[in-house]
């Protein structure tokens, strides 16, 4: 297996997960965002026709065969201890976004998305509290920037039903909880098959809850535009978003890639107000402006968060230094295309 570098980007040919630079993280997160801002609005209308748990099931299925399917094609190994903690964090991930699905429909989307976006205080809090990541005074300062943003967003652009905006913070909530707990198993295991597997039990779980809730789909004709925004949430996102925090998080951690994705309620309630009619009032450009500005705060940021130390163990102990690409030998992995255990 050949690695190439090129530009800030490794990648290694039909083996890991490819690994990208600090710089292309930050974009691609920054797109993410973007993407999942016109999430808000297309979900809205996907999920007044599907409902929750059928919209979140077809969805995530979907996108976790398709990213199966390219693991299985170019040959990228997946441990077998991956699988499990890939499938636990993928039923966090798919009660994350049903809930936020159940409180968007009495919300509007840009106040859904202004809500999530609490995530990047969220995040920080629960890394700290679970495993001891101290963010640094920028990223901290950023934090409250983003929060302050987000709250002024929120208070200019339309009101919800409280309990719709309840339940859109609790899906913050896990969507930090699933966040944090990424960090942990992305980093040793491959990126991409962490998120197949995530995508893919999350989406059968939903697909279970919607058959025993008696969802289905409704009679009649489907709308005009119900595949293309289908298309668009499968690929877009769903594969495309969650893959992308899979890779983007080895380089920033979780609280990096919050604060990034923060934009996604700037451009969920600039969609919401091109395509939907929501009002922008001057609280809401004030939002925009310091979500905006907590963004580009971080960008100065050029070290990870620190981590609570621990004794380094005995050098007999220690890890041997990691091998060039898809050289070195590794723990039993379920190879897709290849038998088990190559």
């Amino acid at each position: 297996m050949e690695g190439r570098r090129r530009g800030g980007f490794t990648a290694c040919i039909g083996g890991n997960i490819a690994q990208v630079g600090r710089r292309t993280a930050d974009i691609l997160s920054l797109a993410v965002g973007v993407a999942w801002g016109l999430s808000f609005t297309v979900g809205k209308f996907l999920i007044a026709y599907l409902g929750p748990a059928l919209y979140v099931g077809i969805t995530f299925t979907a996108a976790g065969i398709l990213l199966a399917a390219w693991l299985l094609v170019a040959r990228v190994p997946v441990r077998r201890r991956a699988i499990a903690p890939s499938v636990a964090l993928g039923l966090v991930l798919a009660a994350a976004t049903v809930l936020q699905c159940v409180g968007l429909r009495a919300t509007s989307p840009g106040v859904s998305g202004l809500l999530t976006d609490l995530a990047v205080v969220l995040t920080p809090l629960l890394a700290y509290a679970l495993h001891g990541v101290r963010p640094r005074r920028r990223t901290a300062a950023a934090v409250v920037l983003a929060t302050a943003g987000a709250g002024a967003l929120a208070g200019g652009g339309g009101a919800g039903a409280w309990g719709g905006g309840l339940l859109c913070l609790a899906g913050a909530t896990l969507y930090s909880l699933y966040a944090v707990a990424l960090d942990r198993v992305a980093p040793e295991e491959d990126a991409l098959g962490v998120a197949a597997f995530a995508l893919g039990g999350g989406g059968v779980a939903a697909l279970g809850w919607a058959a025993l809730s008696g969802a289905h789909f409704p009679a009649g004709p489907a709308p005009a535009l119900l595949g293309a925004a289908l298309a668009y949430e499968v690929l877009v996102g769903t594969l495309a978003g969650f893959a992308v925090q899979s890779v983007a998080q080895r380089q920033g951690g979780p609280t990096r890639f919050a604060l990034l994705t923060s934009v996604d309620g700037v451009a969920a309630l600039a969609f919401g107000v091109l395509l939907t009619g929501e009002r922008l009032t001057p609280s809401g450009i004030a939002g925009a402006v310091l979500v905006l500005a907590a963004v580009a705060s971080a960008q100065g940021e050029g070290d990870e968060p620190q981590r609570r130390r621990r004794p380094l163990p005995p050098p007999s102990l220690a890890r041997a230094p990691t091998a060039p690409c898809g050289t070195a030998a590794r723990p039993p992995a379920l190879r897709f295309g290849a038998p088990m255990g190559r």
